[in-house]
């Protein structure tokens, strides 16, 4: 990679960084001016903004760490080591002027290697594996949507392994639709982990499968959807929940989307008001995974129950619910024909 596809100058709006960290895959870029070292950021930085922030289209100069770590071009044998102990995913080399002349970044086993490190032994992963995969007919006809192939694997071995890799070894799994073909495919996989069968004997909705085993989570917990596939720091996502004492925190997406067209607002009665020539979108959108405290399932009495609802539940109730942005390069949907297809190229 050419070190300047990871610079953007001071004036790019954080919507354009976005784009470059998606392209890229480097979870971070250096901001210049003229050349010169002005900055560094990166997609956490990004998220914290944010979080307390709507406006994505205001300058990098205003998310980006403006002290950032660098070395000078006589240092640059120590970038690696210097990563890797400042735990960032880029270091820009700079000459005597301050002017970027290369970046360095890490490379991709020095960061999975980083992770092995990071240990959540004692967060057990709830799986909702028990849906009948509607959006994937007439495949799931046949093929629990779990077992789906992704790449020579199926979905479920894939999101227990992104667990795995951060300590994750014991999981619980809700079944109902197809529940045997899944257990005897896992019988045979040899998974390094425990896997807990919690089977339905009628659907529960999204979250009343929770209730069935709400006597044996007693600490933090981590629910996933079995349809999506996220590539994130799972020991910060839980660090962070904990740090705000939230009761259930969502994993959400930033999804920034551009209309193609000029749209024109018109008041009732149909007269002209304004006009805006292909206008940004931006929202959130819930992935489907959560971390949640046990005593929010502890208060669950109805056997049919969807997540939406105990979020609503505890939001009336004066719980803390919070959120973990994500970048949309982050997060791959194989619920439908589109996203099985873009997970099994990615």
């Amino acid at each position: 990679m050419n070190y300047t596809e990871l610079c953007v100058d001071i004036n790019t709006s954080v919507t354009q960084v976005l784009e470059v960290i998606e392209k890229t895959h480097m979870q971070a870029a250096v901001v210049v001016d003229e050349g010169y070292l002005k900055g560094t950021v990166t997609d956490g930085d990004v998220r914290r903004y944010l979080l307390k922030n709507s406006n994505i289209n205001v300058p990098v100069e205003m998310v980006m760490c403006p002290c950032p770590i660098y070395l000078l071009e006589n240092e640059k044998d120590r970038a690696e080591q210097c990563m890797k102990e400042n735990r960032i995913p880029i270091i820009p080399i700079v000459n005597s002027f301050g002017k970027v002349i290369d970046i360095r970044f890490r490379g991709k086993c020095a960061v999975e290697d980083e992770a092995l490190s990071k240990k959540l032994e004692n967060i057990p992963v709830v799986i909702m594996a028990g849906g009948k995969g509607k959006r994937l007919l007439p495949y799931t006809a046949i093929l629990p949507k779990p077992l789906m192939p992704v790449d020579g694997k199926t979905v479920l071995e894939r999101i227990i392994e992104s667990f795995t890799k951060y300590g994750c070894s014991d999981y619980f799994l809700t079944l109902n639709y197809k529940k045997e073909i899944i257990k005897a495919y896992l019988m045979d996989a040899n998974l390094s982990c425990r896997i807990n069968y919690i089977e339905e004997n009628d659907y529960m909705g999204t979250a009343g499968s929770l209730g069935l085993i709400k006597d044996e989570l007693d600490s933090t917990f981590i629910v996933s959807n079995c349809d999506i596939l996220l590539d994130i720091d799972y020991r910060e996502l839980v660090e962070r929940h904990i740090e705000e004492k939230n009761e259930i925190t969502l994993v959400l997406l930033q999804k920034d989307y551009m209309i193609p067209y000029g749209v024109v607002d018109t008041n009732k009665n149909g007269q002209v008001v304004g006009l805006r020539e292909k206008p940004h979108l931006d929202f959130r959108l819930n992935t489907g995974v959560y971390v949640i405290e046990p005593d929010v399932i502890r208060r669950m009495t109805e056997k049919y129950v969807d997540m939406t609802e105990v979020i609503e539940h505890t939001l009336k109730s004066g719980g803390k619910v919070g959120s973990y942005l994500i970048d949309e390069q982050s997060w791959v949907d194989i619920g439908e024909m589109d996203g099985l297809n873009r997970a099994n190229k990615r």
